[in-house]
């Protein structure tokens, strides 16, 4: 079997799995590009807690040395309404915190991006989602995104909608807090 073939076989399918997944969140207007690292506001609110970043296993520093070699996954990022009145940085971060900071941290100047016009709430519910598939997202940090869905949403029957979860998965969450 050739290596191409062999390519062929291993990637077999990953487009229609890339395109089913958060893919469906991006229009034609959003694009890829290379955005410098000093140019993303980092979220004062998000679903991980910030010692959560790294552990023993996980440094930050391992990250950077990983990502100054090659970016295996980009950011995702949304222009900044504040700026230029209210914040000098012209891009929010979404999506790929760790890698941004991982980056500061070794000095890189840019990181590949995915640009995406986003509204608050979609960009909340892609940090949940990317966030919620990372093995290392705690139940007392999902716990405490529920709980900011309640509070901003007002309703349980919103949160439920929301979330397409049942009753007893929500009681069972906010228990935790």
């Amino acid at each position: 079997m050739s290596k191409a073939a062999k390519s062929e076989g291993v990637f077999a399918g990953l487009g229609e799995m890339l395109a089913s997944g958060l893919s469906e969140e991006f229009t034609s207007s959003d694009h890829m590009q290379k955005i410098r690292v000093s140019d993303i506001e980092l979220p004062a609110e998000q679903v991980r807690d910030k010692d959560q970043m790294e552990d023993a296993e996980n440094t930050l520093d391992d990250l950077g040395d990983s990502l100054a070699k090659r970016q295996a996954q980009n950011i995702i990022v949304r222009p900044n309404p504040s700026y230029p009145h209210g914040s000098d940085k012209p891009y929010l971060n979404v999506a790929g915190e760790r890698r941004v900071r991982a980056a500061l941290k070794k000095g890189l100047a840019e990181l590949w991006a995915l640009v995406a016009e986003l509204t608050d709430e979609e960009a909340e519910e892609l940090q949940l989602a990317e966030n919620i598939q990372r093995k290392n997202l705690t139940q007392m940090e999902e716990a405490k995104r529920i709980q900011r869905d309640l509070d901003k949403l007002g309703s349980v029957e919103a949160v439920l909608k929301k979330h397409n979860k049942s009753r007893a998965w929500l009681s069972k969450i906010t228990a935790m807090l």
